[in-house]
């Protein structure tokens, strides 16, 4: 009962929004220029554990109002570019060689990405003005896997790749369902929770097995998985099923099948965010949104918001605890890294302290196309700090470049201060071995002048003194040639004459 009051609620505030906003005059959503494949106003409801996408109730009252008529009164939320400088100053540098090991992968190396969670991955809402537009999954420009436009237009993971491999695949573009051909290898479903992560890493493996694009056992493969705000949000309604335990057991479901079915894999394992934040973000619809359908959990009683900020801090160090185990670090090709940087990250704010709602879509729920941005640079960063010193909170100023001294993707194995100086040692070794080259050619080449020098200090050792000596031996040697030569010519000739005679 008290559900539908507050669906009513909601939708009579929608509608007053529209009244608010209805001389605002905007460019429609279906204007976007992605993928086509959102046709219908239906949403992806294949993940049995997804409540309110599942039984259509967000969608009944986001869709109050057509999309296509709806006005825009938020602030403009299409696209932003969190880079102060706007520019990508890394040296890009390849392998010579295709790596074996997955402990000395660089960007460079990677050929394909993928993605696995929900709605955040799926990109919902992220370049809407609109709540209706909350529906639409923008996959285009999702942090981790978004290939829209480019580095420049959109900071998305799969764009700072880029710059290092043109041709990467995998990538979702446009706007797409689950199921959609735009989606590519990007397998969240919206509304997901961790018990969903087993089947979505079966599909994704199965895309990636079928996929003409993509060669199965020689690409290396990045995947991403990301999951957890919808089990922190229903936490308090079935505690039973949302403990940290069953949480990371879940997800460790589908990092068994990478594990055991992807080869030439990095997969990173994303940190949960604390969705206690959502208590800041509050307009009248949003947060009605939130208590009625989207994360009512930390929006209770102090003792309830306590208990989920308690079950947070227990998702992320159970989660970070099984993944630096070592459990995944048994194989030379396959490993995953715990990414932290959500664990203690905060509000963007405005100079006046309040909350920047421009990182965020109309919902306040999900990020806007600023706020994937701001994550997929986290991400990176994130990528290239050793384990045990990554940072918790996202910083997105600017993108941080892999090392000249260690230009691989950071993980547990590689970390380690002994694989870090036997990686110093082998790099020792190889200029060695370049400087004994550059070393032998140079005494080849002395070698064709007749010196045969036994080393590089023999060009150094002709002085003037030597070089005159020689200078004269040959003058001497000529002189006697020619000597000889002449000696020669007479005695033929008086043998010649003597013939005669006789």
């Amino acid at each position: 009962m008290c559900r539908t009051i507050y669906v009513f609620f909601l939708i009579f505030i929608v509608f007053n929004n529209v009244i608010q906003c209805r001389d605002t005059s905007h460019q429609d959503e279906k204007n976007y220029t992605g993928d086509s494949s959102f046709e219908s106003k239906s949403i992806d409801a294949t993940n049995e554990d997804s409540d309110y996408w599942k039984d259509g109730t967000l969608e009944k009252v986001l869709y109050t109002y057509d999309t296509e008529d709806a006005p825009k009164c938020h602030t403009p939320r299409a696209k932003g570019n969190v880079l102060p400088s706007g520019e990508f100053n890394c040296p890009v540098v390849h392998s010579r060689e295709v790596p074996t090991s997955v402990h000395r992968l660089r960007p460079g190396d990677i050929k394909v990405i993928g993605a696995i969670g929900d709605s955040i991955t799926a990109a919902n809402g992220a370049l809407s003005e609109t709540l209706p537009g909350v529906l639409l999954q923008y996959r285009g420009v999702s942090w981790s896997m978004g290939g829209d436009g480019n580095l420049e237009e959109y900071q998305t993971l799969t764009n700072i790749l880029r710059k290092y491999n043109p041709d990467i695949h995998g990538y979702s573009v446009g706007i797409a369902r689950t199921d959609a051909l735009g989606s590519n290898l990007n397998s969240a479903v919206p509304g997901a929770k961790a018990v969903g992560m087993e089947n979505q890493a079966l599909n994704l493996v199965e895309k990636m097995k079928i996929d003409p694009n993509v060669d199965f056992e020689n690409d290396w493969k990045l995947v991403t998985l990301f999951i957890g705000g919808n089990d922190l949000c229903q936490s308090c309604k079935k505690p039973e099923e949302r403990t940290a335990e069953l949480y990371v057991a879940n997800i460790e479901k589908a990092l068994k099948i990478f594990h055991d079915k992807l080869p030439r894999t990095f997969v990173n394992v994303v940190g949960i965010l604390n969705v206690e934040i959502i208590r800041e973000l509050r307009t009248p619809i949003c947060t009605a949104l939130h208590v009625t359908l989207e994360c009512p959990c930390p929006l209770g009683s102090q003792l309830r918001l306590e208990k989920v900020v308690h079950l947070t801090k227990q998702y992320q160090a159970f989660l970070q605890s099984a993944v630096d185990s070592g459990k995944y670090d048994d194989k030379e090709d396959f490993t995953v890294a715990y990414q932290p940087m959500f664990h203690d990250t905060d509000i963007p704010r405005l100079e006046d302290g309040s909350p920047d709602f421009s990182y965020f879509a109309p919902d306040c729920f999900h990020f806007s196309g600023i706020g994937h941005a701001a994550a997929a640079i986290a991400l990176w960063n994130n990528m290239f700090q050793r384990v045990g010193s990554k940072d918790t909170v996202w910083k997105y100023q600017s993108i941080n470049c892999p090392s000249e001294d260690f230009p691989y993707l950071y993980t547990n194995v590689n970390s380690a201060p002994e694989f870090q100086v036997n990686e110093k040692n082998n790099l020792q070794q190889k200029q060695q071995k370049k400087d004994n080259y550059k070393t032998q050619l140079q005494r080849e080449d002395i070698d064709v002048m007749g010196w045969n020098a036994e080393d590089d200090s023999t060009k150094e050792s002709l002085s003037k003194g030597s070089i005159v000596s020689i200078a004269l031996g040959v003058i001497v040697l000529v002189g006697l040639c020619v000597i000889l030569v002449v000696v020669i010519k007479r005695k033929k000739l008086i043998g010649r004459k003597g013939y005669v005679k006789v």
